[in-house]
């Protein structure tokens, strides 16, 4: 049997290969889990499994291909080291959740032709703090990075996306608390650059330059922006809702 071209592994085989890498690498890659990293097929057990494994046994992960991925990537566990080049999601839900803490993760290029982006989640048993999540492109049909809180915090998370762009969604949507987090050099397509629901967060040197409708939207309970910029492009710095007027905290107009 063959696939891809080569010759597939026996069990025993995988499991030698498996070894070698443990004794000779420090990072294992997708293909090594039997992705093809073509665009077209379908590498979203491969991409999990070695994620998975990288969690396990203390490795990096490593994607120096196009990965196409039908259902959510997970990433639950601490201090995982992952950088991948490029994914394409073709489902409806999320293409990726963290829900780790202390976990450096890097997508050159996230692209979700259906569904959401980044879903940021924190639950009874992870925290969701001390993240580093960096992209250079990152498109969405929907919310282009979301939050899930349970009404607690994440804290001290730091985003640094080049480029966003939400079809019908926002930048960075929150229904629900966040913490103290970083967001930096954000050029956002979408309605509105940060959007509010239930807020009582910090957030520190957010970077909008965007044609949006709204700099910064909210509808919940109070927020800080600290050193936030946001291009004259935006129609409106702040929308005001329920008399929070976040504009006056230290943020600027970039002319």
């Amino acid at each position: 049997m063959s696939y891809n071209g080569k010759k597939l592994m026996t069990v025993e085989e995988g499991r030698i290969l498996l070894e070698t890498v443990d004794k000779k690498t420090t990072y294992v890659t997708p293909e090594m889990f039997g992705a093809v990293g073509d665009g077209n097929t379908d590498d979203t057990t491969a991409v999990q499994n070695a994620i998975n494994y990288g969690e396990t046994n203390s490795k990096a992960v490593r994607g120096f291909n196009e990965y196409k991925t039908t259902s959510t990537i997970v990433i639950s566990g601490n201090y995982l080291d992952i950088k991948i080049a490029d994914i394409h999601y073709m489902g409806e839900g999320y293409a990726v959740s963290v829900s780790g803490s202390y976990n450096s993760v890097a997508i050159n290029v996230l692209y979700c032709s259906n569904g959401k982006g980044l879903l940021m989640k924190r639950t009874s048993s992870t925290n969701c703090r001390a993240n580093r999540i960096t992209m250079n492109r990152l498109y969405a049909k929907g919310h282009a990075v979301d939050f899930e809180t349970n009404n607690n915090f994440l804290l001290y998370n730091t985003f640094d996306i080049r480029y966003i762009k939400s079809d019908t969604g926002d930048c960075y949507h929150c229904d629900d608390y966040v913490g103290e987090n970083v967001f930096m050099n954000s050029s956002c397509s979408c309605e509105n650059g940060w959007a509010i629901y239930k807020a009582n967060g910090r957030f520190y040197n957010f970077t909008l330059e965007a044609d949006v409708l709204n700099g910064i939207y909210i509808s919940g309970d109070s927020s800080i922006f600290t050193g936030f910029r946001i291009r004259e492009m935006v129609d409106k710095l702040v929308a005001r809702i329920n008399g929070h007027s976040p504009d006056d905290q230290g943020g600027t107009l970039i002319k």
